[in-house]
Protein backbone atom coordinates (compact mmCIF):
# COMPACT_ATOMS: atom_id res chain seq x y z
CA UNK A 1 0.00 0.00 0.00
CA UNK A 2 2.60 2.58 -1.04
CA UNK A 3 0.04 5.32 -1.65
CA UNK A 4 -1.53 4.86 1.77
CA UNK A 5 1.84 4.80 3.53
CA UNK A 6 3.04 7.97 1.78
CA UNK A 7 -0.27 9.73 2.47
CA UNK A 8 -0.09 9.07 6.20
CA UNK A 9 3.60 9.94 6.33
CA UNK A 10 2.53 13.31 4.89
CA UNK A 11 -0.41 13.60 7.32
CA UNK A 12 1.61 12.73 10.43
CA UNK A 13 2.81 16.27 11.20
CA UNK A 14 -0.71 17.75 11.10
CA UNK A 15 -2.75 14.84 12.46
CA UNK A 16 -2.83 15.93 16.10
CA UNK A 17 -3.69 19.55 15.30
CA UNK A 18 -6.42 18.69 12.77
CA UNK A 19 -7.99 15.76 14.64
CA UNK A 20 -6.55 14.66 18.00
CA UNK A 21 -6.72 18.11 19.60
CA UNK A 22 -9.79 19.36 17.71
CA UNK A 23 -13.05 19.77 19.64
CA UNK A 24 -14.86 17.26 17.43
CA UNK A 25 -11.94 14.81 17.49
CA UNK A 26 -11.59 14.97 21.28
CA UNK A 27 -15.26 14.18 21.79
CA UNK A 28 -15.27 11.29 19.33
CA UNK A 29 -12.17 9.84 21.00
CA UNK A 30 -13.77 10.25 24.42
CA UNK A 31 -16.68 8.11 23.19
CA UNK A 32 -14.18 5.36 22.40
CA UNK A 33 -12.22 5.75 25.63
CA UNK A 34 -15.39 5.70 27.73
CA UNK A 35 -16.30 2.37 26.15
CA UNK A 36 -12.83 0.91 26.69
CA UNK A 37 -12.77 2.17 30.29
CA UNK A 38 -15.98 0.28 30.98
CA UNK A 39 -15.28 -2.95 29.06
CA UNK A 40 -11.51 -3.47 28.82
CA UNK A 41 -10.29 -4.41 32.29
CA UNK A 42 -6.48 -4.42 32.30
CA UNK A 43 -6.48 -7.44 34.59
CA UNK A 44 -8.40 -9.51 32.01
CA UNK A 45 -6.97 -7.92 28.86
CA UNK A 46 -3.40 -7.09 29.79
CA UNK A 47 -1.63 -7.53 26.45
CA UNK A 48 -2.96 -5.19 23.75
CA UNK A 49 -1.90 -5.03 20.12
CA UNK A 50 -2.89 -1.71 18.60
CA UNK A 51 -3.19 -1.49 14.83
CA UNK A 52 -2.83 1.85 12.97
CA UNK A 53 -1.72 3.57 16.20
CA UNK A 54 -1.15 6.94 14.50
CA UNK A 55 0.59 9.42 16.78
CA UNK A 56 0.13 7.20 19.84
CA UNK A 57 -2.74 8.92 21.64
CA UNK A 58 -4.64 5.70 22.35
CA UNK A 59 -1.51 3.65 23.08
CA UNK A 60 -0.50 6.14 25.77
CA UNK A 61 -4.03 6.16 27.21
CA UNK A 62 -4.04 2.34 27.39
CA UNK A 63 -0.55 2.15 28.88
CA UNK A 64 -1.52 4.59 31.64
CA UNK A 65 -4.34 2.23 32.59
CA UNK A 66 -2.07 -0.74 33.11
CA UNK A 67 -2.12 -2.44 29.70
CA UNK A 68 1.03 -3.77 28.06
CA UNK A 69 0.78 -2.13 24.64
CA UNK A 70 2.40 -3.11 21.36
CA UNK A 71 1.53 -0.31 18.92
CA UNK A 72 1.90 -0.68 15.16
CA UNK A 73 1.40 1.54 12.14
CA UNK A 74 2.19 1.47 8.43
CA UNK A 75 3.63 5.00 8.57
CA UNK A 76 7.14 5.40 9.99
CA UNK A 77 6.53 9.12 10.57
CA UNK A 78 3.46 8.33 12.66
CA UNK A 79 5.54 5.83 14.66
CA UNK A 80 8.31 8.43 15.17
CA UNK A 81 5.83 10.95 16.55
CA UNK A 82 4.18 8.31 18.75
CA UNK A 83 7.54 7.29 20.23
CA UNK A 84 8.33 10.92 21.10
CA UNK A 85 4.93 11.44 22.72
CA UNK A 86 5.29 8.21 24.70
CA UNK A 87 8.71 9.27 25.97
CA UNK A 88 7.30 12.66 27.05
CA UNK A 89 4.39 10.89 28.78
CA UNK A 90 6.84 8.48 30.48
CA UNK A 91 4.92 5.44 29.27
CA UNK A 92 6.46 2.12 28.24
CA UNK A 93 5.10 1.07 24.84
CA UNK A 94 6.58 -1.18 22.19
CA UNK A 95 6.28 0.50 18.77
CA UNK A 96 6.75 -1.30 15.48
CA UNK A 97 6.25 -0.32 11.83
CA UNK A 98 3.95 -3.07 10.62
CA UNK A 99 1.07 -3.32 8.15
CA UNK A 100 -2.13 -5.27 8.76
CA UNK A 101 -0.99 -7.96 6.36
CA UNK A 102 2.24 -8.57 8.31
CA UNK A 103 0.97 -9.05 11.86
CA UNK A 104 0.62 -12.84 11.68
CA UNK A 105 4.28 -13.17 10.73
CA UNK A 106 5.54 -10.59 13.24
CA UNK A 107 3.95 -11.90 16.44
CA UNK A 108 3.54 -15.34 18.01
CA UNK A 109 0.16 -17.10 18.19
CA UNK A 110 -1.79 -16.29 21.33
CA UNK A 111 0.42 -13.29 22.13
CA UNK A 112 -2.41 -10.88 22.90
CA UNK A 113 -5.57 -10.52 24.97
CA UNK A 114 -6.98 -7.71 22.83
CA UNK A 115 -6.42 -6.25 19.36
CA UNK A 116 -7.59 -2.66 18.92
CA UNK A 117 -7.90 -0.41 15.88
CA UNK A 118 -9.22 3.14 16.18
CA UNK A 119 -10.62 5.67 13.71
CA UNK A 120 -10.79 4.02 10.34
CA UNK A 121 -7.68 1.91 10.02
CA UNK A 122 -9.73 -0.94 8.57
CA UNK A 123 -11.12 1.48 5.97
CA UNK A 124 -7.69 1.49 4.34
CA UNK A 125 -8.06 -2.15 3.25
CA UNK A 126 -10.54 -3.95 1.00
CA UNK A 127 -13.02 -6.57 2.18
CA UNK A 128 -10.79 -9.53 1.33
CA UNK A 129 -8.03 -8.00 3.45
CA UNK A 130 -10.51 -7.39 6.30
CA UNK A 131 -11.39 -11.11 6.26
CA UNK A 132 -7.68 -12.01 6.26
CA UNK A 133 -7.16 -9.65 9.20
CA UNK A 134 -9.94 -11.48 11.06
CA UNK A 135 -8.19 -14.81 10.44
CA UNK A 136 -4.79 -13.44 11.46
CA UNK A 137 -6.23 -11.81 14.57
CA UNK A 138 -7.82 -15.09 15.61
CA UNK A 139 -4.34 -16.64 15.55
CA UNK A 140 -2.77 -13.86 17.62
CA UNK A 141 -5.51 -13.71 20.27
CA UNK A 142 -6.00 -16.18 23.09
CA UNK A 143 -9.45 -17.80 23.27
CA UNK A 144 -11.74 -15.29 24.91
CA UNK A 145 -9.61 -12.38 23.67
CA UNK A 146 -11.15 -9.28 22.14
CA UNK A 147 -11.03 -7.54 18.79
CA UNK A 148 -12.31 -3.96 18.98
CA UNK A 149 -12.30 -1.60 16.01
CA UNK A 150 -13.67 1.84 15.18
CA UNK A 151 -14.64 1.94 11.51
CA UNK A 152 -16.10 4.53 9.13
CA UNK A 153 -19.61 3.48 8.14
CA UNK A 154 -21.46 3.60 4.84
CA UNK A 155 -24.33 5.81 6.01
CA UNK A 156 -23.14 8.97 7.76
CA UNK A 157 -26.18 11.20 8.36
CA UNK A 158 -24.06 14.30 8.93
CA UNK A 159 -22.18 13.76 5.69
CA UNK A 160 -25.30 13.29 3.61
CA UNK A 161 -26.89 16.41 5.12
CA UNK A 162 -23.76 18.57 4.74
CA UNK A 163 -23.01 17.66 1.14
CA UNK A 164 -26.69 17.88 0.18
CA UNK A 165 -26.68 21.48 1.40
CA UNK A 166 -23.59 22.12 -0.70
CA UNK A 167 -25.13 20.46 -3.74
CA UNK A 168 -22.19 18.05 -3.87
CA UNK A 169 -23.76 14.77 -5.01
CA UNK A 170 -20.44 12.98 -5.58
CA UNK A 171 -19.24 13.42 -1.99
CA UNK A 172 -22.74 12.82 -0.61
CA UNK A 173 -22.68 9.35 -2.15
CA UNK A 174 -18.96 8.57 -1.90
CA UNK A 175 -19.35 6.05 0.93
CA UNK A 176 -21.65 3.95 -1.26
CA UNK A 177 -19.19 3.56 -4.14
CA UNK A 178 -18.39 0.05 -5.29
CA UNK A 179 -14.66 -0.56 -5.14
CA UNK A 180 -14.07 2.21 -2.63
CA UNK A 181 -13.57 5.96 -2.96
CA UNK A 182 -10.35 7.71 -3.92
CA UNK A 183 -9.01 10.06 -1.26
CA UNK A 184 -6.21 12.61 -1.48
CA UNK A 185 -3.87 13.55 1.38
CA UNK A 186 -1.33 16.04 0.14
CA UNK A 187 -0.29 14.82 -3.29
CA UNK A 188 -0.87 11.16 -2.48
CA UNK A 189 -3.96 9.27 -3.64
CA UNK A 190 -5.27 6.12 -1.99
CA UNK A 191 -8.52 4.17 -1.80
CA UNK A 192 -10.87 4.18 1.19
CA UNK A 193 -13.46 1.43 1.66
CA UNK A 194 -16.53 2.06 3.80
CA UNK A 195 -18.27 -0.75 5.69
CA UNK A 196 -21.56 -1.43 7.41
CA UNK A 197 -21.62 -3.11 10.83
CA UNK A 198 -23.26 -6.13 9.16
CA UNK A 199 -20.35 -6.50 6.72
CA UNK A 200 -17.78 -6.44 9.53
CA UNK A 201 -19.81 -8.94 11.55
CA UNK A 202 -19.84 -11.27 8.56
CA UNK A 203 -16.08 -10.87 8.00
CA UNK A 204 -15.36 -11.86 11.62
CA UNK A 205 -18.08 -14.51 11.99
CA UNK A 206 -15.82 -17.52 11.43
CA UNK A 207 -13.80 -17.33 14.66
CA UNK A 208 -15.38 -14.45 16.58
CA UNK A 209 -18.71 -13.79 18.24
CA UNK A 210 -20.26 -10.35 18.16
CA UNK A 211 -20.38 -8.65 21.56
CA UNK A 212 -21.44 -5.02 21.05
CA UNK A 213 -21.39 -1.92 18.86
CA UNK A 214 -21.96 1.80 19.47
CA UNK A 215 -22.06 4.92 17.27
CA UNK A 216 -19.07 7.26 17.24
CA UNK A 217 -20.16 10.40 15.45
CA UNK A 218 -23.91 10.10 14.95
CA UNK A 219 -25.06 13.19 16.85
CA UNK A 220 -21.46 14.40 17.11
CA UNK A 221 -20.25 15.85 13.78
CA UNK A 222 -17.36 14.52 11.66
CA UNK A 223 -13.98 16.14 12.23
CA UNK A 224 -13.98 17.89 8.84
CA UNK A 225 -16.79 20.09 10.21
CA UNK A 226 -14.49 21.28 13.01
CA UNK A 227 -14.30 24.89 11.65
CA UNK A 228 -18.08 25.16 12.08
CA UNK A 229 -18.16 23.72 15.61
CA UNK A 230 -14.88 24.53 17.39
CA UNK A 231 -16.34 27.64 19.06
CA UNK A 232 -19.66 25.97 19.91
CA UNK A 233 -18.61 23.90 22.92
CA UNK A 234 -22.05 24.04 24.56
CA UNK A 235 -23.66 22.69 21.39
CA UNK A 236 -21.04 19.94 21.15
CA UNK A 237 -21.66 19.02 24.79
CA UNK A 238 -25.38 18.77 24.05
CA UNK A 239 -24.78 16.62 20.96
CA UNK A 240 -22.37 14.42 22.96
CA UNK A 241 -25.11 13.84 25.53
CA UNK A 242 -27.62 12.94 22.81
CA UNK A 243 -25.17 10.46 21.32
CA UNK A 244 -24.56 8.84 24.70
CA UNK A 245 -28.31 8.34 25.13
CA UNK A 246 -28.68 6.84 21.65
CA UNK A 247 -25.77 4.40 21.96
CA UNK A 248 -27.96 1.29 22.32
CA UNK A 249 -29.95 1.97 19.16
CA UNK A 250 -29.02 0.37 15.84
CA UNK A 251 -30.30 3.33 13.80
CA UNK A 252 -27.58 5.51 15.37
CA UNK A 253 -24.86 2.89 14.85
CA UNK A 254 -25.82 2.48 11.19
CA UNK A 255 -25.85 6.22 10.48
CA UNK A 256 -22.77 7.38 12.37
CA UNK A 257 -19.52 8.75 10.99
CA UNK A 258 -17.79 5.80 12.71
CA UNK A 259 -19.06 2.79 14.62
CA UNK A 260 -17.21 0.88 17.34
CA UNK A 261 -17.61 -2.88 17.02
CA UNK A 262 -16.50 -5.43 19.62
CA UNK A 263 -15.94 -9.18 19.17
CA UNK A 264 -14.95 -12.07 21.43
CA UNK A 265 -12.54 -14.72 20.13
CA UNK A 266 -14.23 -18.10 20.26
CA UNK A 267 -12.38 -21.31 21.03
CA UNK A 268 -12.02 -24.25 23.35
CA UNK A 269 -12.79 -23.31 26.91
CA UNK A 270 -14.92 -20.20 26.37
CA UNK A 271 -17.22 -21.36 23.56
CA UNK A 272 -20.14 -19.46 22.10
CA UNK A 273 -22.44 -21.10 24.62
CA UNK A 274 -21.01 -18.98 27.43
CA UNK A 275 -22.21 -15.86 25.68
CA UNK A 276 -19.93 -13.26 27.25
CA UNK A 277 -16.28 -14.35 26.68
CA UNK A 278 -15.29 -12.80 30.00
CA UNK A 279 -16.66 -9.46 28.80
CA UNK A 280 -17.89 -7.22 31.62
CA UNK A 281 -21.55 -6.31 31.02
Amino acid sequence: MPGTEAAFDFHAASYDSTFTHSETGKRQRKRVHDYLEKKLDAALYKRVLELNCGTGEDAIWLARRGHEVTATDLSQKMIDLAERKSAEAKTTIRFQKTSFGEIASRFAPGSFDCIFSNFGGLNCIDYAAVKKLADDSAILLRPGGRFIAVIMGKNCSWEKFYFRLKGDRENRLRRKKNGGAEVMIGEEKFTTWYYSPAEIREAFSKQFAFADNIPVGWALPPSYLEPRFKNKKNLLAFLHGIENMCSPFSFAVNRADHFLIDFGRTGAGDARESGNFGIPQ
